[in-house]
């Protein structure tokens, strides 16, 4: 088989953590920009970077409190930009990296603003969004992160709106009736892609 890329997306708390663990679980390869994005952020390169822009308080003995940095780049837009001017590239081309060396097979790509940049559009053959309703978010990102709901909504607020992934998505799998369901409508997806009945 030929590689065949595809992405993976949705918004915070959707389930794509969940649907990439049961790809793998199943033989698939994973590369994820939130993992990628937490090797990087650990880096001491990386932190010595952040703490020239951000001050020394985002850093407690040398590691990031992700809390604090989190509460500066979602509570100011600009702070947000630079912090993804910083990261976003090392990201892009360790992703780049791993397609690459990957020959052949079935990669699937996470990336939780995949359509929000027309470069990672350009690495994937389909689109897989992963929709939930927003209280189904709220109470997963609660539990999950401990969040309050004013942090969880800026977060919502700074990624692409769920009506327009809706749209431009190749498939649209609803995350509302359980993991069972949740697998199946994946399965289904995974076989149409692979055997080209799309």
């Amino acid at each position: 088989m030929s590689k065949i890329v595809v992405g993976l997306t949705g918004l915070i708390g959707s389930g794509k953590t969940t649907v990439s663990n049961y790809l793998a679980d199943i033989g698939m390869s994973i590369i994820d920009t939130d993992v990628i994005a937490s090797q990087i952020i650990s880096s001491p390169k990386f932190i010595n970077q952040l703490m020239i822009k951000f001050g020394s308080s985002i850093a407690t003995d040398g590691v990031i409190d992700r809390s604090v940095l989190r509460n500066i780049v979602f509570k100011d837009e600009l702070s947000r930009l630079e912090l993804e001017s910083i990261i976003h590239p090392q990201i892009f081309e360790n992703v780049v990296e791993q397609l690459t060396a990957a020959n052949q097979g079935f990669l699937i790509l996470v990336v939780p603003l995949l359509f929000r940049s027309n470069k990672y559009l350009g690495l994937v053959d389909y689109s897989i969004f992963i929709d939930v309703k927003l209280d189904k978010i709220m109470r997963q990102v609660r539990s999950r992160s401990k969040l309050e709901d004013e942090m969880i909504l800026k977060i919502i607020d700074s990624q692409v709106l769920a009506s327009f992934q809706r749209h431009q998505a190749n498939y649209v799998v609803r995350n509302s009736d359980g993991k069972d369901n949740l697998f199946m409508e994946i399965d289904k997806i995974v076989k149409e892609i692979k055997y080209g009945t799309v």
